[in-house]
């Protein structure tokens, strides 16, 4: 008869013994700890939810402002607009004291950028530019909800603020009004087809061929002043153009209505020349820059057009560099047909700080000019 070793069962039984109180100790902490991971992603979440409820109050806010002028319409879109987006499942409510109008400024210096904002006591008796009157261009958002312990998704004491949660948020958003100058080449390969290569010199002086560059050019720029008459901000727009040389051919106005009777004159005695983009920001830059008609508060912005490539006169790059790190002037380029150089109208841009685009056709290039149109109002600055 086969025997039982009876150490054999007495040492099982002791190590079946000694891990479970082990288990009883350990499967706690793990889930604990698990509760703490899944509560501090929760946290997360809810932050992130904040600081969007908020942007998109202070832009709503900043835009009812700039439309109005109106500090109570304001606060109120602000109101309307956090509502829209939930934090942690609530609707989220601001009062007036979280509501705070100043002011962002605009610094030349690149490396500065936009100076902190600065809160302002104002009333709607008290707004406005003159002696004795405060002006403010900001409204900054400061939002924040407290959580309870038991909204937690698994509320553990010690590991999941048994005091509970308050996120917070601050946005800010800014309106710049804006000087424009638009800058637009009127060289001699502007007269031919968008499709075509600039293999010669169309005859001048006369009036500009239907179908060319140029009056594709003058469409778009059709476009892009419609869609500044549809934004909040009262826009200044001058204009230069250049060929062999540049030229200041409308000075800052706000009525784009003269910008387009110039172009008109260009089309009805085209001359073309050859291609001086340089000479052409620096006429830009005297314009956008003139003491007697730019505004203090108003952010500069250039907009260089050429279907070509820089053959004479200055350093397009440099006079870039000049009008952005000197005068504190974005310039944003559009290279236009195939014909363009590309790379040369990327680096301008670089050097300018601003945005550079391509358009091979017409139609691309009312495209871009809608763009810039639409994108050039609204800063969110926080």
């Amino acid at each position: 008869m086969k025997m039982i070793n009876r150490n054999s069962v007495c040492s099982a039984t002791d190590r079946r013994g000694a891990i479970l109180p082990m288990f009883a100790i350990f499967i706690p902490i793990i889930l604990a700890l698990g509760a703490f991971a899944i509560n501090v992603a929760w946290m997360s979440l809810v932050d992130s939810e904040m600081q969007i409820a908020s942007d998109t109050s202070a832009r709503a806010a900043g835009t009812e402002f700039t439309r109005t002028q109106n500090l109570d319409s304001a606060r109120n879109r602000a109101k309307q607009a956090i509502q829209q987006n939930k934090v942690g499942g609530r609707t989220l409510a601001l009062t007036d004291a979280d509501i705070v109008f100043g002011e962002s400024t605009l610094v030349t210096a690149s490396s500065t950028g936009i100076a902190p904002f600065v809160p302002k006591t104002v009333t709607q008796g008290t707004l406005g530019t003159g002696p004795g009157q405060v002006w403010v261009n900001s409204i900054q958002i400061n939002a924040s909800q407290n959580f309870g312990f038991g909204e937690m998704p698994m509320p553990i004491p010690l590991l999941s603020a048994p005091s509970g949660f308050t996120p917070g948020a601050t946005a800010t958003s800014t309106q710049f009004d804006r000087d424009i100058v638009l800058v637009l080449d009127r060289s001699g390969s502007m007269n031919e087809y968008s499709t075509d290569v600039a293999a010669w010199s169309p005859a001048g002086p006369g009036e500009a061929y239907y179908g060319s560059r140029w009056r594709e050019l003058t469409a778009a720029v059709a476009v892009f002043n419609d869609f500044l008459a549809l934004t909040p901000q009262n826009e200044k727009v001058s204009l230069a153009t250049f060929s062999t040389t540049s030229s200041e051919d409308a000075v800052l106005t706000y009525n784009t209505g003269v910008i387009e009777s110039r172009l008109n004159d260009i089309t009805t005695n085209f001359l073309g020349g050859y291609t001086a983009i340089g000479d052409g920001i620096a006429s830009g830059i005297n314009l956008v820059t003139d003491p007697s008609r730019a505004r203090m508060f108003a952010k500069k912005t250039m907009i260089v057009m050429s279907d070509g490539i820089q053959n004479t006169g200055t350093d397009p790059v440099a006079q870039a560099t000049t009008a952005y790190q000197t005068y504190g002037i974005t310039v944003n380029v559009v290279t236009f047909s195939n014909d363009a150089n590309q790379v040369e109208g990327a680096a301008i841009a670089a050097a300018g700080g601003g945005q550079y685009h391509h358009a091979s056709s017409g139609a691309a290039l009312i495209d871009v000019f809608e763009e810039l149109a639409r994108t050039l109002p609204t800063m969110l600055t926080r």
